[in-house]
């Protein structure tokens, strides 16, 4: 069974957020973030289109209204509380789509797919809390006349880690590119090399550790969940290894880490109306736990830091409207898979 990313775009976008203190609760009604009539739409990938620092919120989301898609970034200074206005990130002839975002301290990192007449990976930062934002910079083009997909994009001190699929060498694989300072200058790698698509990738980064995540689908069985990490700021890489395979499809992974704890979900079928299921890991990605069921539904939008348990973020699909919100969830059900 293989996912349809166009299937997205018919469906109600709604972004769900957890609380940081770990505890569900004291939540405020819905607060719509855009109403301009057209698409807003968020990534399909399980990256990241909100990320805070401080008490500053950066969301971001690729918008119809102008008759093309670009890139759309707003922000709160408040934790949320109030929210200045849309801002464009891109804006001419180019179609810009998937963005993703990350934050540290004054820092904001955006990156997003982009059709010039060649499909590639942009790229472009503030400084100063997303008040002013930097030129745009390419940072990847398609290795040949295929499609650039679904970055996903973490920041950790200096240090920034994207990643995202790209069909160019005849078969969708997984390519990585890290900064070492603050996204200046850039290098990087091929991670997969195999005969079976490799998809919509996540990102994660916890002190030297990088973790990627990805489903991939082999020719004689259903989609899987694959994990590489690297230990050493993306430098060198361990072995990949597969976290969820089986006789049900396993799709849209997510990833985030805090200290030494990394924490996997994606959207998988094995049950009939499909589920969403987490694995955990409590040493860098060394060794893993066995996965467990949070909740049914589909198209992973991202996991959140680690707390007590493992919150989630997840796609709501079935109504004719596409507007960006926010909505906090309280998952229903926890049990071993």
């Amino acid at each position: 069974m293989k996912s349809n990313p166009l299937a997205s775009l018919a469906s109600l976008v709604t972004l769900i957020l957890i609380p940081a203190s770990g505890a569900l609760g004291n939540w405020g009604p819905d607060q719509r973030l855009t109403s301009d009539g057209s698409s807003s739409l968020t990534s399909w990938n399980g990256a990241w289109c909100v990320a805070a620092a401080d008490s500053a919120v950066h969301v971001v989301w690729y918008d119809f209204r102008d008759g093309q898609w670009e890139i759309y970034y707003k922000r709160s200074l408040d934790n949320g509380a109030s929210w200045e206005a849309d801002r464009h990130l891109t804006s001419g002839s180019i179609q810009s789509t998937f963005p993703a975002v990350a934050a540290r301290d004054s820092l904001v990192h955006v990156v997003w797919a982009e059709f010039d007449g060649r499909w590639g990976i942009s790229y472009r930062r503030s400084a100063d809390r997303g008040a002013t934002w930097e030129d745009a910079v390419r940072l990847a083009v398609s290795a040949g006349s295929g499609t650039t997909y679904y970055p996903s994009v973490a920041a950790e001190g200096s240090c920034v880690h994207v990643v995202w699929q790209d069909s160019g060498p005849g078969n969708d694989e997984i390519y990585y590119l890290g900064s070492l300072d603050n996204g200046s200058t850039w290098s990087g790698r091929r991670l997969t090399v195999t005969d079976d698509p490799s998809k919509v990738p996540s990102v994660a980064a916890s002190s030297t550790f990088v973790h990627v995540v990805w489903q991939e689908w082999p020719s004689s069985a259903c989609e899987e969940i694959h994990y590489l990490r690297s230990t050493d700021l993306g430098l060198t890489w361990v072995p990949e290894e597969t976290l969820a395979a089986g006789e049900s499809p396993a799709t849209n992974p997510s990833v985030a880490a805090d200290g030494s704890v990394v924490h996997v979900v994606w959207s998988d079928a094995r049950e009939t109306a499909g589920g969403i299921y987490w694995r955990g890991s409590g040493d860098d990605g060394a060794t893993w736990k066995m996965s467990a069921s949070s909740h049914r539904g589909r198209g992973l939008l991202g996991a959140v830091p680690p707390w007590r348990f493992p919150p989630l973020m997840w796609t709501l699909s079935g109504s004719t409207d596409a507007t960006a919100m926010l909505r906090p969830t309280t998952p229903d059900r926890r049990t071993a898979g």
